[in-house]
């Protein structure tokens, strides 16, 4: 919300653990028009009653479905479809392999989080009322970056491109409902 500063006319609302609200209260500026946050778990669906369901909406989860249980990530789904009216869902995903891997992951390793849910078939998730619009895979997230980029960083993005299943194994996907 604070990199793109949309205008008072947004309704923005972040969901998070209430301990991280906090921190973000600690970090952000908390009083701005158009700017809420609610302390709960997002599949703790009940945080949903606090956001107007008169208008279209835009779901933005960064960072956020691999860590779900996967039953518990489609419930949080359904629920957001058949409480707003229209939208889009954008979020990054892992592959089952993706899951697999998630040891070689320095990130995740050192944090000592545990990735749980890889999406097989991005269009699994049209049971919960989700529209397949669009997905990018890693190599075209990164192809903007490319030229920037060691030599060593474009050497990977070339071997990821080659290998299907490498290459799938992280994408963003883009929703309508």
């Amino acid at each position: 919300m604070f990199r793109l500063d949309p205008g008072p006319e947004v309704a923005w609302f972040d969901v998070d653990y209430p301990d991280v609200i906090a921190l973000r209260g600690e970090v952000y500026p908390a009083d701005r028009p158009g700017y809420r946050t609610i302390g709960s778990s997002v599949t703790d669906t009940r945080w949903l009653a606090e956001v107007p369901a008169d208008r279209p909406a835009a779901v933005v989860a960064e960072g956020l479905t691999m860590y779900l249980d996967p039953d518990e990530g489609r419930a949080m789904f359904r629920a957001i479809v058949n409480h707003l009216p229209t939208g889009e869902a954008i979020f990054d995903a892992f592959s089952p392999l993706g899951i697999r891997l998630q040891k070689l992951n320095p990130v995740v390793r050192r944090s000592g989080a545990r990735l749980r849910w890889g999406i097989t078939d991005p269009r699994d998730l049209q049971a919960t009322g989700l529209e397949l619009a669009q997905v990018l895979y890693a190599p075209e997230m990164a192809a903007p970056m490319r030229e920037r980029a060691s030599l060593t960083v474009r050497m990977q993005l070339a071997v990821l491109e080659r290998i299907p299943f490498f290459r799938e194994m992280g994408r963003l996907l883009r929703y309508r409902f």
